[in-house]
């Protein structure tokens, strides 16, 4: 198969200033949100100093994958030879309000060439911020893939040469309009709200691109702080809402239609084009995984068609149809476009029937059990050597002259992003925290158990309890952030305390 394609820092000051200090800080309701945020691990940062880039969706096979030194410093690199738009999603699948900040070099470039962040959206909506032309022009654009149009929604003069900068995007608010702001080496140079997005598009993949040919891009330190849109283990799409909704596409040859028969609504590929196209599951990068989804033969052009799992150095796993006569699990890399048929079996797949498909693939490490059914039968149980411990998701045609068709996706995975609590935070009246200030204890009142956790205000966790009485030996005069869950572990209170 070949593809195409956040801390707040505050001055610590006397306690009688610093009270006065808390007072004001703490009532902002979005800072204290931003924390506590934070606290419940939404956020994602990369230094590929482990020497990968784990979890990452490649939207091309020219990515090398495999970071390299440059300075001392492991980053990704990106070898263009290709005039392409090219990006690297980050694993942590569709997102709505985000802020994503990266690092980026030029080493070498020609011509009209661009280096910086991509938000696309299963609509074929996307904003790009970028360096482009050479490194002398930084912009935002927002565009559409579909219809090959954009517009330039900001625009500076900068020359970057070949060293390091960073660029950060924040992104936020719900359909129709985003508020968008960007900054360029920790300087805000633009804010706005964008218009051009539509119901499918509240929530996008996020990533790094870079397009143009003869040159050479480097990227690190991603950071990244989001709101997921499935935030359970359970992820499920029978496409009846008519659009999708995080779904991230390798083609824009993918529309959702109504059967004609039953009028039932599902996915059909239509393409003219001998290539593989994949629609990636917005559930962001999985360790284990049970995926099924309804598959229809269509016309003798359909090369293949089935589930992809794809990791970040290229490695790909397909279970597929091969022209409606073959079922086969295959396994390979579509950088070097080698792969090896780990099963095979004769089928017969009536153009126009539907047949349901199921794969699992369960283990912590490299070596994953992967079993396949057809139709409800078993077909294959075999020990899989994977490159990566996590991988991506898809469904996927391959072939020219396609007409393929998906419907009733489900998915049972175990995500690479720990799962977002949800919060149910109750009134101060029936939780609260006394005496406040404190100096050597202080107490929780709340009819239930409770769990407590003190954090530090840039976020570190200082100790946490089950007990209603909280020792604070040892603690410091300062402001924290006390976070109090439920049995269920849910976070049903946060209370700013003052240690004296």
């Amino acid at each position: 198969m070949k593809k195409k394609f956040y801390d707040y820092r505050w001055l610590l000051l006397p306690v009688a200033i610093l009270s006065f200090t808390v007072m004001n800080v703490f009532s902002q309701e979005a800072r204290d949100a931003q924390t506590l945020d934070n606290i419940r691990s939404n956020t994602y940062s990369e230094d590929f100093n482990d020497g990968n880039a784990e979890g990452c969706l490649p939207w091309s096979s020219d990515w090398d994958i495999v970071p390299t030194y440059s300075n001392g410093e492991v980053s990704v690199v990106y070898p263009g030879i290709t005039d392409n738009g090219l990006g690297m999603f980050s694993p942590v699948g569709a997102v709505g309000d985000f802020t994503y900040e990266v690092d980026v070099k030029r080493i070498s470039a020609s011509g009209d060439n661009a280096i910086g962040i991509l938000v696309g959206t299963p609509g074929g909506k996307y904003l790009e911020y970028h360096v482009a032309s050479n490194g002398t022009s930084l912009q935002l654009i927002s565009g559409d893939f579909i219809n090959s149009t954009y517009q330039v929604e900001y625009s500076e003069s900068v020359n970057i040469g070949t060293s390091w900068h960073t660029m950060k995007i924040e992104v936020s608010g719900t359909f129709p309009t985003k508020d968008v702001t960007i900054w360029f080496d920790g300087v805000q140079k633009y804010t706005g709200q964008l218009y051009s997005l539509g119901a499918a598009d509240t929530y996008g993949n996020v990533g790094f691109l870079a397009w143009g040919s003869n040159f050479e891009m480097h990227f690190d330190n991603v950071t990244m702080d989001f709101d997921k849109m499935v935030t359970t283990n359970q992820f499920d799409d029978d496409f009846s809402a008519g659009y999708f909704s995080g779904w991230n596409f390798f083609s824009n040859g993918w529309e959702i239609t109504p059967e004609i028969v039953s009028q039932e609504m599902h996915v059909e590929y239509t393409s003219t084009e001998a290539t593989g196209c994949e629609m990636v599951l917005p559930i962001g990068a999985v360790n284990n995984i049970t995926l099924q989804a309804d598959v229809k033969a269509g016309s003798s052009g359909a090369e293949a068609t089935g589930c992809a799992f794809v990791e970040a150095n290229g490695y790909v796993l397909e279970y597929h149809i091969i022209e409606g006569t073959t079922l086969q699990l295959v396994s390979g890399n579509y950088n070097t476009e080698i792969y090896t048929i780990l099963f095979e079996t004769p089928v017969s797949a009536i153009p126009g029937n539907v047949y349901p498909c199921k794969v699992q693939i369960d283990g912590s490490g490299l070596n994953k059990d992967v079993t396949i059914w057809w139709q409800g039968v078993e077909m294959f149980d075999t020990i899989v050597a994977f490159d990566e411990a996590y991988f991506q998701a898809a469904l996927f045609t391959h072939g020219d002259d396609v007409n393929m068709y998906f419907d009733n996706v489900s998915a049972t995975f175990e995500s690479y992003i720990t799962d977002v609590q949800t919060l149910h935070l109750i009134s101060d009246e029936k939780c609260r925290i006394y005496p406040n200030p404190a100096t050597d204890v202080f107490s929780v009142g709340f009819d239930e158990d409770v769990f407590v956790s003190l954090y530090s205000i840039d976020g570190s966790k200082i100790l946490e309890t089950n007990s209603k009485s909280v020792a604070l030996a040892n603690i410091g005069a300062g402001i924290y952030l006390v976070v109090i869950e439920n049995n269920e572990q849910a976070v049903i209170s946060r209370k700013k305390l003052i240690v004296q």
